[in-house]
């Protein structure tokens, strides 16, 4: 009884991490990018899952997502930019800066922006929306040090303009 106990804990062990090995987990924001072997920012046609009129043929569909079968959603991807070690850092103040006052938010959320995490050819990601100042994150990203202060807000929206990203900046819901 004993050694069938140890077989099944080491078996489970072993596939846990089997499982867990390739992926961007972590409960930060920082950790979750200096752990990725790339970070993106790209903009996209508007994601969530929400439905909407095609403008050319008019029938209702679902909008894609940003990350399909855990890779980039290329068909919907507008600009990307592929960020350096010194552009991560700059990337992980601008989000983590503290902030103490009240935190007011919009609730429209249409994201046309990302950061995308890479490593080993698994995506997580954060969609973005700069119209209502919020953002969603897959599972496995923490997001326990992200400050949501106005003056963030502004500094990843130009973070996002500097470095070419400019549709849907500033947002147009047409």
């Amino acid at each position: 009884l004993k050694l069938r106990y140890y077989i099944t804990f080491i078996i489970t062990f072993f596939l846990t991490n089997i499982y867990l090995f390739g992926q961007v987990k972590s409960s930060t924001f920082k950790q979750a990018i200096l752990n990725s072997d790339s970070v993106l920012l790209v903009s996209h046609n508007m994601t969530e899952q929400r439905v909407i009129e095609d403008k050319v043929d008019g029938k209702i569909k679902k909008t894609e997502p940003i990350v399909l079968r855990q890779r980039p959603n290329k068909k919907i991807i507008h600009e990307t930019v592929l960020l350096n070690d010194s552009l991560k850092r700059l990337l992980i103040k601008i989000l983590t800066q503290p902030y103490e006052g009240k935190i007011e938010t919009a609730k429209c959320f249409m994201p046309h922006h990302s950061i995308l995490l890479l490593k080993n050819g698994k995506t997580e990601y954060v969609e973005i929306c700069f119209a209502c100042q919020n953002l969603l994150t897959s599972k496995n990203i923490g997001t326990k040090d992200i400050n949501y202060s106005p003056n963030m807000w502004t500094q990843l929206e130009t973070f996002f303009l500097e470095l070419g990203i400019k549709y849907q900046i500033p947002f147009d819901p047409d």
